[in-house]
């Protein structure tokens, strides 16, 4: 009876080792794992290994736009970043997870800069964001910046026999080059225009600190010019 026993358990532990990794993954990998993994990745800089880790629809996006290998950048602020997950909602082949961050107000940083630029004449070429991407690498590297604590809701998607980290590349595009036209806004006096531009930001990402930051200057600079010059 014994050895009948021992013969089945054989067999039963060889058909588990024929079972196909890629089903033992699914199950095996959590979404909360690949998105830490995804998180400290920022921090190497790794352009190849970051890009593993997203979504077939991001990574296409991400090689087609090289304005997003701002690597130093994103080094030295993940470098300096902390984070907490606090929770996961998982449906099937969609989770979204809810992290805390601890990290330098990037938004700040990046408002400052844009401001700083009014004085240009031209503000939509290719090279004025790598000009703020200088400068705010600069005062990273000084430490001139302050902390903040932001909570980011990240989602995730099942595809390809793994999690990926979906982030709307084209969606963080059009964000980017609408702050570039309310910037551009501003320094032709056009307030009203460019609060209704960056609240256009908010609705594209809600949580956007760069547009937060310049709305709260605009509506403080708007109080000191009497009138207003009318937009054309």
């Amino acid at each position: 009876m014994t050895g009948k026993f021992f013969i089945k358990w054989i067999r039963s532990f060889l058909i588990f080792l024929l079972i196909p990794q890629c089903i033992l993954t699914k199950y095996s990998e959590r979404p909360q794992d690949i998105l830490e993994r995804y998180l400290v990745s920022l921090s190497t800089g790794d352009f190849e290994e970051i890009s593993n880790y997203l979504s077939k629809e991001d990574k296409k996006y991400l090689f087609k736009n090289k304005s997003y290998n701002h690597t130093e950048v994103m080094k030295k602020i993940w470098s300096l970043t902390e984070w907490n997950i606090i929770e996961v909602k998982r449906d099937k082949n969609k989770c979204k997870i809810k992290v805390l961050f601890i990290t330098p107000n990037v938004g700040e940083l990046y408002g400052i800069e844009m401001v700083n630029l009014l004085n240009m004449s031209d503000l939509s070429n290719s090279e004025t964001f790598s000009s703020i991407n200088e400068q705010v690498l600069y005062k990273l590297n000084k430490g001139n910046f302050n902390y903040i604590k932001i909570i980011e809701v990240i989602d995730l998607i099942y595809e390809n026999n793994g999690w990926k980290i979906y982030l709307n590349l084209k969606r963080k595009d059009k964000v980017k080059q609408l702050l570039l036209y309310a910037t551009k806004l501003i320094h032709e006096k056009k307030y009203t225009k460019a609060l209704k531009i960056l609240k256009d930001v908010l609705k594209l990402d809600n949580n956007n600190q760069v547009a937060k930051y310049m709305i709260k200057k605009i509506k403080k600079f708007k109080l000191k010019v009497d009138p207003e010059p009318k937009d054309q």
